[in-house]
């Protein structure tokens, strides 16, 4: 599917039409987008539109954004870092686990970090030069409700103008794809972005001339403070490296030809599959295979256990890896493993069912039959909802893994662990992930319970290297200081 998207996007000319008043819309709201058209094709509810965690409102709200600031007492800095915002429990610190070691290797770098769910951080951090986007989101939310509320003419006439750019391509895209874009939201939320970007920019302007960084590293580049930034240090010939920090999925995807003031300079990915799979609008040579410096830590803490080990006495772990989009159809293959299990003679089954972060708040509601076989066999079923457990344990304990689409299960692999993916759309590459013989593609419970019975306990068959560079903190560090010196 996406690769009609690329084309439906060069057709319209979307990224050069896509403008209002200096504002490249699309661009910011082409990971919205693609997300929204592949939810709709995949029959998935997550709304891409929808922020999340809004709890807070008013003053409430207003009180709270203006703890954290980002002005900082720093200058000429050797790094500006915009971090993942979601943080590791490490001792009794929280870490950014994609970024913080950079901070030891260079002493004389700054964190910048964004929000999290429900306008949150997670305090106490490790990170030590740390400032936040905080007071800058709260002018944003204030001068957006301003001109929504006083300037209501203006703030038509954008949404209208967006309108006018946009309708016919996205109802054509409706029409080929039979899909729902959501375009009423697509409109407010660029009018939204476009406020957002015209009290942020100056903002970071007068933020970059102070901190003066040499380079940039961020590792969510199609966020909008990342977007605003690069398009800042584009203009200041700072380059703008991003670190690989997740799964590439459909939004990695760009038409050939594309040049986008939005994107990065440099990509530094975990593999030659990564570097190859993305087609971001970075030049070819920018992009380096380095590996994940927290991926290889992890492996080296957690791996205790071999493959046989994991086969000893009567029962077989089995770790489901969760997540919003196919959560509902993922914990139904859960409850019917532990069915089928309870029903046949021979190894008992464990399920260890690891729910994403953005499940935490709400799985009770959204899978009751979960919950209630957990807790009736709370034995048996274990559902991880909190942050503060890292999911390598279980990756130790287990002898399989089962899931849909999600980063973790390229981590697995160096737990010598079966792989088991649920055959719904929504899989995607994993799809082809199984065809090439790195995993077992099942369709429901009674077909993973039998793969998991014919399960061998040799070694299950690995390609950890294909995936997963390694050498990544000695990799990351060597690219970034010769990007620094080339500048």
């Amino acid at each position: 599917m996406i690769n009609r998207i690329c084309e439906w996007e060069k057709r319209y000319k979307l990224f050069e039409k896509g403008r209002l008043d200096g504002f490249d819309f699309y661009s910011y709201l082409r990971r919205e987008l693609v997300n929204t058209a592949v939810n709709s094709k995949n029959g998935v509810k997550t709304d891409p539109f929808e922020g999340k965690g809004q709890k807070d409102t008013g003053l409430k709200l207003f009180f709270k954004l203006l703890k954290h600031s980002h002005k900082t007492k720093m200058r000429d800095v050797d790094i500006l870092i915009l971090c993942h915002s979601r943080r590791q429990k490490a001792g009794e610190v929280y870490e950014s686990v994609f970024t913080d070691f950079l901070e030891e290797e260079f002493p004389k770098s700054l964190t910048l970090e964004r929000l999290f769910d429900d306008h949150t951080h997670f305090e106490p951090a490790k990170t030590k030069n740390l400032c936040y986007t905080d007071d800058l989101t709260l002018k944003g939310y204030i001068y957006r409700l301003y001109k929504k509320k006083f300037c209501p003419r203006e703030y038509e006439s954008l949404r209208l103008q967006v309108k006018d750019i946009m309708e016919a391509p996205l109802r054509a895209l409706e029409e080929s794809e039979r899909i729902d874009l959501k375009k009423d939201k697509y409109y407010d939320r660029a009018v939204t972005l476009y406020y957002f970007r015209k009290i942020k920019r100056p903002e970071y302007e007068k933020f970059l001339n102070l901190v003066r960084p040499r380079v940039l590293t961020e590792v969510v580049s199609k966020s909008v403070d990342a977007m605003i930034l690069n398009e800042l240090c584009k203009e200041r010939n700072i380059p703008v490296i991003e670190l690989q920090h997740s799964l590439l999925g459909p939004i990695a995807k760009y038409p050939d030809g594309i040049k986008e003031k939005q994107s990065p300079d440099y990509y530094l990915s975990y593999s030659d599959y990564w570097s190859e799979y993305q087609t971001y609008p970075i030049k070819k040579e920018n992009v380096f295979s380095c590996g994940s410096p927290y991926f290889e830590r992890q492996v080296k803490e957690y791996k205790k256990k071999s493959r046989v080990e994991k086969f000893d006495g009567d029962v077989i772990n089995v770790l489901f890896i969760s997540g919003a989009a196919y959560g509902p159809q993922l914990s139904k293959v859960a409850i019917d493993l532990a069915w089928e299990a309870a029903d046949t003679e021979g190894k008992k089954i464990r399920i260890i069912y690891k729910l994403h972060p953005d499940e935490f708040g709400n799985w009770k509601e959204e899978y009751p039959e979960l919950l209630h076989e957990a807790e009736k066999n709370d034995t048996m079923i274990s559902v991880i909802d909190s942050k503060d457990v890292s999911i390598y344990e279980f990756f130790d304990d287990a002898a399989a893994q089962v899931g849909v689409f999600s980063t973790a299960l390229y981590e697995g692999l160096a737990f010598e662990l079966s792989t088991f993916i649920l055959d719904i759309p929504f899989a995607g590459e994993f799809i082809d992930f199984c065809r090439e013989g790195n995993g077992t593609l099942i369709k429901d419970g009674a077909e993973l319970y039998a793969g998991l019975m014919d399960m061998s306990q040799t070694a299950a068959p690995q390609n950890v290297e294909k995936f997963w560079k390694s050498g990544a903190r000695e990799n990351i560090v060597a690219r970034i200081n010769e990007i620094i010196e080339k500048r």
